[in-house]
């Protein structure tokens, strides 16, 4: 016997669209938190896709790649992370969410993004006893990770010892405080973006004052 049309809309309350994809969700007393549509990863970097829920009865959740299930049918829970290591190729990745004899799912595509280039036209100003001002170039290209901020790596030349690293924001440059007068220093930049750090630059040396 057909189920009453309000029963339906109890259940059946919205539809979700993401990457072409049209399914119907569960009602309002379950949630699901889905990965993002798309998802950057360096080539040969590590990326994970978050997909979990809540609801009643207890959702859910399998992982497949196309049509190729990642999850054994056995092995499913309401939270999980797929964690996806030496990423060298893009795909798409379907979260598969089940509460009852409801199923949705949600696609993510992974894609490859180049790391952010080397910076360049590094110098140093202003150099005090304690201080110098550091000052870089960054050329952007269409396509490649967008530097977040920067790191440096400052250290003292002659001391055999781990560099310092320094988080920036997105400015190119920065004051270095703190120095030990009379001291060779060596000096790096490193852009980083979303899937991770690029290359470094090639230290720049300067000797602060007595």
């Amino acid at each position: 016997m057909d189920k009453p049309a309000g029963l339906i809309s109890s259940l059946v309350v919205c539809t979700l669209l993401l990457q072409g994809l049209v399914e119907s969700a569960p009602s309002s007393d379950a949630h699901l938190f889905p990965p993002p549509p798309i998802a950057y990863v360096a080539q040969g970097g590590t990326v994970t896709l978050k997909c979990s829920a809540t609801g009643s009865p207890t959702p859910t959740i399998r992982w497949k790649k196309g049509s190729e299930w990642l999850t054994p049918e056995d092995n499913t829970v309401s939270k999980h992370d797929l964690t996806l290591t030496n990423v060298t190729e893009e795909g798409k990745y379907t979260c598969v969410f089940k509460t009852g004899e409801l199923v949705s799912s949600v696609t993510t595509a992974v894609k490859i993004r180049p790391l952010p280039r080397t910076p360049h036209s590094v110098h140093v100003s202003d150099v005090t006893d304690t201080s110098a001002q550091l000052e870089w170039s960054y050329s952007y290209i269409p396509g490649t990770d967008d530097p977040t901020h920067y790191h440096l790596r400052l250290k003292p030349k002659q001391q055999n010892i781990e560099p310092q690293d320094i988080t920036t924001g997105t400015r190119t440059s920065f004051e270095l405080t703190n120095l030990t007068p009379a001291t060779e220093y060596q000096v790096q930049v490193i852009a980083a973006g979303t899937v991770g750090k690029g290359p470094a630059t090639e230290p720049i040396f300067f000797t602060t004052k007595f």
